[in-house]
């Protein structure tokens, strides 16, 4: 009776956002190779991570005979930012030599932008409320009937009137609808 030929391990480093906290979960899977045993190692800056920090996969079979097996760490928001390297390290009969797959990590999501985003939405609300506190009051100052119309000419009587008149007493302006007309002599 033969034996199938030993196949090499597809290794992959994964990482998935978990949480609202903006950690993460890093997932070592090693998946299609032959025969069943495989020595599968996660490293956080190339020291091992010990076996009860992780969550460790059964050595499961796949359709084709093959087989797979993961191993995964929660990682916190505080470890993502101290930007560690991960290392999934993979040793099979079918490889002469041990295979490391590597992973930065990278804080969860970018701060700066969500910081930024956040004050600028803050900034667009207050002046969309500093506006309309503005509008209204400019609206209560003006008695029911009044119109912006009506305002500017009560306020142009009353600068003229503050002004006075030309020494011989005439001139002044007089507002006319939307326009302006200088009186002539």
């Amino acid at each position: 009776m033969s034996f199938p030929p030993p196949v090499r391990p597809r290794v992959r480093v994964l990482q998935k956002q978990v949480g609202g906290a903006g950690g993460a979960e890093v997932t070592c899977l090693a998946t299609g190779f032959y025969p069943r045993h495989i020595e599968l190692t996660l490293q956080r800056d190339g020291r091992p991570i010990p076996d009860q920090e992780m969550t460790i996969g059964d050595t499961l079979p796949n359709g084709d005979g093959t087989y797979q097996l993961r191993r995964s760490l929660s990682v916190s928001a505080e470890e993502l930012s101290q930007r560690h390297v991960y290392t999934c390290t993979v040793r099979h009969v079918s490889m002469d030599n041990k295979l490391d797959i590597t992973w930065e990590s990278q804080p969860g999501p970018n701060v700066a932008l969500i910081l930024g985003a956040s004050l600028t939405a803050l900034i667009a609300v207050l002046l969309i409320v500093v506006v309309g506190v503005l509008t209204w009051r400019r609206r209560e100052i003006c008695e029911p009937g009044c119109s912006s119309a009506t305002k500017n000419e009560e306020e142009m009587e009353r600068i003229n009137a503050a002004a006075g008149a030309d020494k011989d007493g005439e001139g002044g302006v007089e507002m006319e609808g939307e326009g302006e007309r200088k009186l002539e002599p």
